[in-house]
Formats: structure tokens, sequence, C-alpha cells
């Protein structure tokens, strides 16, 4: 029955390939948009939670203090202040944010020159007008903002989550229409062909297995092209956050997993119900 199974949908592969693809890219976007949906809310939950989110505030040191005096001064303030969190910038960080933000700057950048940078601290605090404080210490060289654009990722959060998820619904929902409209057409195509096979006592797992082979094969490829297509809008936030100066999100390795499992998953329960509907059905 496997090997039957098999090689009706390989008939069917090759005489619907177009159709096929095109079910499988139509099925790839909402999975891709929702992998991309579960990334941003990760990214942006300390943003967008319900609790008071954290604003990072950058705290410029200056270049004079050697690498002693800066981690004393760091163990200093997180003492002083626990519900802080500080984090020491690395020069090559800090000189391709400014190579992007300032583009003439990038000749210079490269030539081993990040040494002579001062020293840049990011603080993650709950109260960022309480981080201005610092701008008294001598040690401190300049504090930077603390609205603006972290601000605006906190006001736009929500609106970009609910939006996206929406989309992702509303498109996932006429993907499997799509794929049930799509097995209810080759059921009526192959009407004859599947009443001989009942007249000879085929089994109904015989007369589904080829449609539900040829589901997971358009599944498989629509979860491998909305998993790429993920990676490749995550890359690009990554881009900007860096660009930025945001904490640089990471993808977590489940979210590839489960497109690739909802990609098969879920049309194979919207044909699977589609062949239910017509299991006892005469197609003549």
């Amino acid at each position: 029955m496997i090997r039957h199974s098999i090689s009706e949908a390989t008939g069917l592969l090759r005489q619907r390939a177009l159709i096929g693809l095109a079910l499988a890219a139509a099925l790839a976007v909402p999975i891709a948009l929702g992998g991309l949906t579960l990334f941003l809310g990760s990214w942006l939950r300390p943003y967008v939670g319900h609790g008071q989110p954290t604003v990072i505030v950058e705290v410029l040191l200056r270049p004079e203090l050697d690498p002693g005096e800066r981690s004393a001064w760091i163990h200093d303030v997180a003492e002083h202040h626990p519900d802080w969190k500080l984090r020491e910038v690395p020069p090559q960080d800090l000189a391709a944010r400014l190579s992007r933000w300032f583009p003439y700057l990038q000749g210079l950048m490269q030539n081993g020159n990040e040494e002579l940078l001062p020293p840049l601290v990011e603080v993650r605090a709950p109260e960022p007008d309480q981080v201005t404080l610092l701008a008294r210490d001598p040690k401190v060289l300049a504090v930077g903002p603390t609205t603006s654009l972290r601000r605006a990722v906190e006001r736009a959060g929500r609106r970009i989550a609910a939006g996206l998820l929406g989309l992702t619904v509303v498109l996932l929902l006429a993907s499997l229409l799509l794929a049930a409209v799509w097995t209810h057409l080759e059921i009526y195509r192959h009407a004859d062909e599947i009443t001989i096979q009942r007249l000879v006592g085929a089994t109904e797992a015989a007369v589904r297995g080829p449609f539900l082979a040829v589901i997971c094969v358009m599944g498989a490829v629509a979860g491998l092209l909305a998993a790429g297509g993920t990676l490749l809008m995550v890359h690009e936030v990554q881009d900007m956050a860096r660009t930025l100066g945001l904490p640089q999100p990471r993808l977590a390795p489940w979210i590839p997993v489960l497109q690739i499992m909802l990609a098969v998953l879920l049309p194979l329960g919207s044909a699977w119900i589609a062949l239910a509907r017509h299991s006892e059905l005469n197609l003549d």
C-alpha cells in the first residue's frame, strides 16, 4: 500500500508540479510571517511586556581610563544600583556602529583604530532618567538619550506584533482552504479511478494515500521555503539592530522546526477532512 501511494503520488506531482509549487508558496508565506512574529515577539518582549519595560542608556566613559579602572567603575555602579544591568560594548562593535551611522568614518575604523575610541557602557534600567545622574561622575564623558528610538520601539511593538499575527492568521486560513480545494478538485479529477478502486475492494487508506503523500511533499517544501524566508528576514532585522545599537536579537532554533512541522501537519489535516467528506460519496 505504501509503495502504491508513493507511486501514485509521484505521478500526481509530475502532472501538477506548477500547481504544487504555487500551493507550497501560498502556504510558505503565512508560516514565514508566523515565524517572524514569534521572533519579533521574543525580541520585543522587554518593550511590550505587561510590566514596566527596561530601557538601555549608553554611557560614554573617558578614554584615559584603563581596563582596570573601567571594571572597577562598572562594579561600583552595579553595587549601588542592583536593579541595573551594565555591559561594556566591545570596541569592535562600537566601531561597526559608527561606521554604519557615519559612512565617512568607515576607512578610519578599518585601520585598527578601535582602541582609540572612548569606552561605551550600556546600562539597562527600569528608570532611564536616573541614569542621567551618572553624567556628574568625573569618569563619565557623556550619557546617551533616554527616549527617542527605544521609546518608539516600545510604542510600536504591540502594533507590529498584532498586525503580523492578524495577517498570518488570515493568510494561513486562505492557504489551508486552498489545500482543501485542491484536494477536492483532484478527487473529482480522478473520480473514475477512485470508483474502480472501491469496486475492487481497495481500502480507504489506499484511496487516500496518494493525495495525502502529495500534500506532505508540498507541506515539506512549504516548510523549507518558510524557514528560509524567516531566516532572511531575521538577518535583515539583525542588521538593522546592529545599525541602531539595539539589543542583538537571536532566532530560537525551535522556530524553524515548528514551521516545518506546521507546514506539513496543517494542510495534511485540511486534506484529510476533505477526503473524509468524500469517502462515502458516489463519484460517478
